[in-house]
């Protein structure tokens, strides 16, 4: 019963960090000062999604990866990484050359993508949650989970501005 319990406080609990995460923007633009808060949300939003990956992520593909090649010595899991944050950057420069011309159609499909991209981030944040079997399981993907939700909502709320 008290995994009942947890769920449901993991579904109260990431509704109201979603909200306040995606209500401060809203919040901070009306402020006076709000541009130069939104400006650090939005560095804070993507430092959360760095540290995410760099400091859970990483390490634990690189474990997994060594499990399964043993034989290799090469930081392989550092290098895919690093070729993807180039990737990224990539689709994104030419994304916005080749759609700039057009910028309203440039902002809202960023916003779809954005929009579809968290959605399934979220059903997987969702069954992870789910599936989890024991107490002690589920409050580690809690807090997780909650750790980073609101600033996933705040940096949606930004980028639909």
């Amino acid at each position: 019963m008290e995994t009942i319990a947890l769920k449901a406080i993991a579904l109260i609990g990431t509704l109201f960090a979603s909200f306040v995460g995606g209500y401060l923007p809203l919040w901070y633009q009306q402020q006076q000062r709000g541009q130069a808060w939104l400006t650090r949300g939005h560095f804070f939003a993507k430092g959360i999604f760095l540290g995410a990956a760099i400091l859970h992520l990483l390490p634990a593909a690189n474990d997994e990866f060594s499990t399964a090649f043993p034989d290799s010595h090469y930081p392989i899991m550092g290098l895919v990484a690093l070729l993807t944050i180039f990737l990224l950057q990539a689709i994104e420069h030419l994304s916005m050359t080749i759609l700039g011309r057009f910028s309203t159609l440039s902002h809202h499909i960023t916003v779809y993508i954005l929009i579809f991209t968290l959605s399934i981030h979220s059903l997987i944040e969702g069954a992870a949650l789910g599936i989890g079997a024991g107490l002690a399981e589920m409050s580690v993907i809690l807090i997780a989970v909650l750790a980073h939700k609101g600033a996933d909502a705040f940096a949606l709320v930004i980028n639909l501005q």
